[in-house]
C-alpha cells in the first residue's frame, strides 16, 4: 500500500467511526426516552410525602404532568392545588404514605385556621 492508500482508508475509517458516533448518540436519546417513560408509570394516584412536612394527593396524570393537592404543616400550613412535571414531582415527593397520613396532615392545617 501506497501512503495515499493509507490516507484514504484513514479517511474512510474516520468516516465509519463518525456514523458509529451519530448511531450511539441516537440510541442513548432512545435508552433516555424509555427511561423517563419507565418513571412516569412509576407515579400513581395515590398520597406521596417528602418526610418533611409536605404531602400531596395526586388527583391526576395528562402527560407529564401531575396535579396534586398539596398540604404543607411546616410553618407555612398551607393548602393548594398544583401541577408538577413528573421530574421535579420525583424529586419533591420520593415516598408514598398512607391516606391516614394524608388525612392527619390535613386535620392539623383545618385544626390550625379553624383556631
Amino acid at each position: 500500500m501506497d501512503e495515499q492508500e493509507f490516507f484514504n482508508k484513514i479517511k474512510e475509517l474516520q468516516k465509519q467511526r463518525d456514523l458509529l458516533k451519530k448511531d450511539v448518540t441516537v440510541l442513548e436519546c432512545k435508552i433516555n426516552e424509555l427511561r423517563d417513560i419507565l418513571e412516569l408509570k412509576n407515579i400513581k394516584k395515590g398520597y406521596y410525602t417528602n418526610n418533611l412536612g409536605l404531602f400531596c394527593k395526586v388527583y391526576d396524570i395528562k402527560g407529564d404532568n401531575i396535579h396534586v393537592y398539596e398540604l404543607d404543616t411546616t410553618d407555612l400550613l398551607s393548602l393548594t392545588k398544583e401541577t408538577y412535571y413528573w421530574r421535579s414531582f420525583e424529586e419533591t415527593y420520593y415516598k408514598k404514605c398512607t391516606k391516614e397520613e394524608y388525612d392527619k396532615a390535613l386535620d392539623k392545617i383545618v385544626k390550625h385556621f379553624k383556631s
